[in-house]
């Protein structure tokens, strides 16, 4: 019996069908055999996996030098799976809810309270980083966010090479480069 949860997804900027071009056209090498009809992969689209990212909504108030007190705003992601952290610096796409079957969906690694208090770290180093204040108020993460990016998983018809696409950014990877959605994928412990 196949258990449903519901989540919070991003909304793909890459539908499926672009996702099979770009695994197909992933280097000018196999693209370039590809246009001259040298050789030709043929992909099966194995389904979307959706992997953990909390996004992390943070300000403070700084001062920099010669200038009044300003409050800062920055969203921020961190990966719930390794822990990455990173500056989100472009529009997010909707984000919306959805049922999937539960083994589609990678848990996260980490407690909300670990990720509020590593979400404060990077957020303090990157302002002290990028904004170099001389003074700042205290640094606050107001609202935590737990969303999903869904992942497509492309193989090719003899199955000896996986691939997965981000649906957000386009990203082509080896399925070996993320490990946990390749023991998903396998279905190894």
């Amino acid at each position: 019996m196949t258990v449903t949860i519901n989540i919070n997804a991003i909304d793909p900027k890459v539908s499926r069908e672009q996702a099979e071009g770009l695994v197909r056209n992933r280097s000018l090498f196999t693209s370039l055999l590809s246009k001259l009809s040298l050789y030709k992969e043929e992909f099966k689209r194995e389904g979307t996996y959706y992997y953990p990212i909390y996004l992390l909504y943070s300000s403070v108030r700084i001062k920099k030098p010669f200038s009044q007190w300003r409050q800062l705003k920055q969203l921020c992601a961190l990966d719930g799976i390794t822990g990455r952290y990173g500056i989100v610096d472009y529009t997010l796409p909707e984000i919306k809810e959805i049922e999937l079957a539960s083994e589609k969906v990678m848990s996260s690694q980490f407690s909300k309270d670990t990720v509020v208090a590593r979400g404060v770290q990077h957020f303090c180093r990157y302002v002290e980083r990028c904004h170099k204040p001389v003074s700042a108020e205290t640094y606050n993460i107001d609202m935590v966010k737990e969303v999903y990016l869904p992942y497509y998983v492309f193989s090719t018809a003899s199955g000896t090479k996986v691939f997965t696409v981000d649906s957000l950014t386009g990203r082509v990877d080896p399925i070996k480069e993320t490990p946990v959605l390749e023991q998903l994928y396998f279905g190894m412990p």
